[in-house]
């Protein structure tokens, strides 16, 4: 594959943002004990490591998914201030938008997170933990941007930092590129 070319020509590319576009400094061990204790308040027996657990157990519990929200919008809102670009992902964003070729977000952050660092950059449609059933790496969100777009997975490239968003694109069948393989010559 010609990463180059394929960031450049895709129809659609949907960018991951935490680690692909700029690096939040949250303490997610402590966002997980927090998730967890609120799952105790609400029987749940064990605590959570992950977002995704945390979030489909929330799913099936009367209005507690508002509460994990509430709670990782406090943690992450600690770390936006100390926030740093992931240099290439920002670069090829902003090439490919300015351009006006299409560009999503699909993160595991918070729409809060997302809309106060980059709800004016023009990235449509905006797929946060909170607009989903069931977030990455389940290709819910993936199929939600492509809804949008009208565009079929193989028009489309995922752009991202973690085994989760590869995964998740795998699943969703949409060619993935990490965000290592990209270089910033290519946008300069």
């Amino acid at each position: 594959m010609d990463i180059e070319r394929t960031l450049k020509e895709a129809p659609l590319a949907i960018f991951d943002f935490d680690g692909t576009i700029f690096n939040i400094e949250v303490n997610w061990a402590s966002v997980y004990e927090a998730l967890s204790m609120t799952g105790r308040e609400h029987d749940h027996i064990g605590g959570f490591t992950s977002l995704r657990s945390a979030y489909e157990w929330a799913g099936s519990v009367y209005r507690v998914k508002e509460r994990l929200i509430e709670i990782q919008n406090e943690y992450e809102e600690e770390g936006i201030p100390q926030r740093e670009e992931v240099v290439q992902g920002v670069l090829a964003s902003k090439w490919r938008l300015s351009r006006g070729l299409d560009c999503a977000i699909l993160s595991l952050n918070t729409s809060y997170t997302l809309d106060r660092v980059i709800g004016h950059w023009g990235f449509y449609p905006m797929i946060s933990i909170d607009k989903v059933t069931r977030p990455k790496p389940d290709p819910e969100g993936v199929d939600i941007i492509l809804k949008a777009h009208m565009k079929g997975s193989k028009e489309a490239v995922f752009i991202g930092n973690s085994d989760i968003d590869r995964e998740c694109a795998a699943r969703a069948a949409v060619e993935f590129i990490h965000i290592d393989d990209i270089k910033e010559e290519w946008f300069i």
